[in-house]
């Protein structure tokens, strides 16, 4: 219940506003318009002004426009692309600005990067990033894949490698999206070095299982080349799964250490207890 509520206070939106700001930017690579250029400083905006950390997708949404536009994967002359892109970013940026404005005169800065519990979203040192990291990521794996099968999550993730590596075959762009999300998002993370909440990566889970399923679909055609590859992938998947998973469960002794996680399940341990009776009386 925790889970759910988190996601639709904010996050579910922000996912939303993803998928549109990445359809905008697909068409204005081929065809620029006024009102396309609108839309995408209004989605902009509306993005930064749902949660603070919308900066993580417009970021990856703008690496993979500038790297298109640098390979040339564009119909438009890239000085004229580059101009109308650099102008939308400046009116997101006033835009946001001005509607965080009364937040900032009341409260200053502060709200902006800490949490409801007083977590900063700045810089830690290298020792808590780390250690912290790989609580996040643990969560993040367990979150993405949960009720899925061993197997069923190997198979997902073998999706996603051969959609990226076959990408020219599957997809009409140049450049991976995935690849925008390294190079966008990773160098953000080790300049804060901080490990964001698993609900902060949501928007990019649709990215994932549509990688998943587009690399998984390219292989069902049956060439010899396809067949070999998922015969191999097969036996992969089966003495894979043979293997006991437990590197997909969280630890309880990382939940323990990891001080986000234990203020959630204390400040929120009555809430759950009612939920839990609620369930039962229905």
């Amino acid at each position: 219940m925790i889970l759910f509520s988190t996601n639709a206070r904010g996050y579910i939106i922000l996912t939303f506003l993803f998928l549109l700001l990445l359809s905008t930017l697909y068409k204005l690579r081929t065809s620029e318009s006024l009102a396309r250029w609108t839309i995408f400083v209004a989605l902009g905006i509306l993005s930064a002004y749902t949660v603070p950390s919308a900066l993580y997708p417009f970021v990856v949404v703008c690496t993979w426009f500038l790297l298109s536009v640098a390979v040339g994967d564009i119909q438009r002359p890239s000085k004229e692309l580059l101009r109308n892109f650099i102008i939308s970013c400046v009116a997101i940026g006033i835009g946001t600005f001005l509607l965080y404005s009364p937040v900032i005169a009341i409260s200053g800065t502060q709200p902006l990067y800490t949490d409801e519990f007083g977590n900063t979203y700045m810089s830690r040192d290298w020792h808590t990033f780390v250690s912290r990291l790989n609580v996040h990521v643990t969560k993040l794996r367990y979150t993405w894949h949960e009720g899925i099968s061993y197997v069923g999550m190997l198979t997902l993730m073998s999706g996603v490698v051969f959609s990226t590596i076959f990408h020219r075959r599957v997809a009409n762009t140049r450049i991976p999206l995935l690849l925008a999300v390294v190079i966008g998002i990773v160098p953000i993370v080790l300049i804060q070095r901080v490990s964001p909440y698993d609900r902060t990566w949501l928007f990019l889970y649709p990215v994932y299982i549509s990688l998943a399923f587009a690399g998984l679909l390219y292989f069902a055609t049956p060439t010899p080349r396809n067949t070999l590859i998922l015969t191999t992938s097969g036996v992969f998947l089966v003495v894979a799964g043979l293997i006991p998973p437990a590197w997909i469960k969280i630890p309880l002794d990382l939940l323990s250490s990891d001080g986000d996680a234990a203020g959630v399940l204390s400040t929120h341990t009555r809430e759950m207890m009612t939920d839990i009776r609620l369930f039962g009386v229905a």
